[in-house]
């Protein structure tokens, strides 16, 4: 009999947090009229809308606009993402990740320029792509032990990343 109430007890206040969690996205949901980009610079209209998982005239909310986030985060080209809703409008402002302008290599006497380049194209580090400052530090680990292994226990890896205009580096 005392399990037969604490059950009961249980799955009424399951069905009320149910309840209540229903209404809450319910209340947070909304019918997209337009969705909107501001703050794009290299990256096209077209294909920030192609990250997002969201169509004008869906009905969202506040997962699909995460999942939108994530999913633009995940495309490798913003920095910083912003999202607000204005009326039945959708805005993303974003800021894009800088692009690798130059590489320029000073002090390297062990290993040739070409194959450091060939190297760092292979990882993903090219001119003209978004700057992933995670894969440089790895990079920048791999060539300290690569080094190393050479037994030039004095060589020191030292990245410097200089801002240029139009959001290169």
């Amino acid at each position: 009999m005392i399990i037969n109430k604490y059950l009961a007890g249980v799955l009424l206040s399951s069905a009320c947090l149910f309840t209540s969690a229903t209404a809450v996205a319910a209340a947070g949901s909304f019918i997209v009229k337009d969705i909107q980009v501001e703050g794009l610079q290299r990256v096209t209209l077209g294909a920030a809308l192609l990250n997002i998982p969201l169509r004008e005239g869906d009905s969202i909310s506040r997962s699909d606009t995460a999942l939108a986030v994530k999913k633009l985060y995940a495309s490798g080209n913003f920095d910083d993402i912003e999202l607000y809703r204005d009326g039945s409008t959708l805005v993303f402002k974003v800021t894009e990740l800088p692009t690798i302008s130059s590489i320029e290599f000073v002090g390297n006497e062990a290993i040739p320029e070409e194959q450091l380049k060939d190297s760092l194209s292979s990882s993903g580090i090219r001119v003209g792509e978004p700057i992933d400052r995670t894969l440089i530090r790895s990079v920048e680990q791999g060539l300290q032990e690569f080094y190393y292994g050479a037994g030039r226990y004095s060589a020191k890896i030292n990245t410097i990343l200089t801002p240029l205009p139009r959001n290169r580096i």
